[in-house]
């Protein structure tokens, strides 16, 4: 008949395998009964729960651990887009703890792109920090920075494993970082982003790209991120515009 919908299998695998996890209270990091139990449980096929759980994976909920099962996630982290708190505070709010790995620090010359972004000439140095962060010891992105050298001499001494960036700007440089543009998108990891980040070389990961500026709006900082999108997720609120009609 026109217009009737029926709902996919899968989602109703879905809807059961959610209504297990709240009916049995699992927490984070219990684990689900196998496959074929579960498919005996939502009275369909393996198959079908196993699509189920690749859209409970994606969309956050479920972890699968090759050969070790499927597992309740802890639910993601949630960063505002309106704000450029700390991720170590992110983390802190929503009771995670942040963890940092420097993969590659040094001070270099600025190309094109990065003289461009940062209103430098061609060659200037460049501070280049190059971090892993992880909360709760699983990684969950990695982040470029590029940082006007000059402004900053000697900060590749910095431990940047245990200190924040824009703290080490603010306090010991005075480069007050408050405000930025940023944009997001979507990509997919490279070779070595996908072992660092611990995904499949087609998952589907956040971009971020953008600057951060002073009070002169003068960018001390060019960065990007690939973030990953089964841990993270964005808000923002949302406001009509009173000079546009309803």
């Amino acid at each position: 008949m026109a217009g009737d919908r029926r709902v996919a299998p899968r989602d109703d695998a879905a809807e059961a395998i959610e209504s297990y996890i709240a009916i049995n209270n699992l927490q984070p990091g219990d684990r689900l009964p196998a496959d074929r139990e579960l498919a005996q449980l939502c009275q369909v096929s393996r198959s079908t729960v196993r699509t189920a759980i690749r859209h409970l994976t994606d969309a956050g909920r479920l972890r699968v651990r090759q050969g070790s099962g499927t597992f309740v996630a802890a639910p993601k982290l949630v960063r505002n887009l309106q704000t450029m708190e700390l991720m170590s505070l992110v983390c802190q709010r929503q009771g995670s703890t942040l963890s940092t790995s420097v993969l590659s620090s040094s001070v270099i010359p600025a190309n094109k792109q990065i003289g461009r972004v940062l209103k430098l000439t061609l060659g200037h140095p460049v501070f280049f920090l190059y971090r892993m962060r992880s909360a709760d010891h699983q990684p969950i992105l990695t982040e470029m920075s590029y940082i006007d050298y000059e402004r900053c001499p000697g900060i590749e001494l910095i431990d940047f494993t245990r200190c924040s960036l824009y703290d080490i700007m603010r306090n010991q440089f005075d480069l007050d970082v408050c405000r930025g543009i940023e944009t997001i998108g979507v990509t997919y990891p490279t070779d070595s982003e996908a072992e660092l980040l611990g995904v499949g070389l087609h998952t589907a990961m956040f971009y971020l790209s953008g600057t951060a500026d002073t009070h002169d709006i003068v960018p001390v900082e060019y960065f990007k991120s690939v973030v990953r999108a089964d841990m993270i997720k964005f808000s923002s609120q949302l406001r009509l515009k009173e000079d546009i009609p309803s």
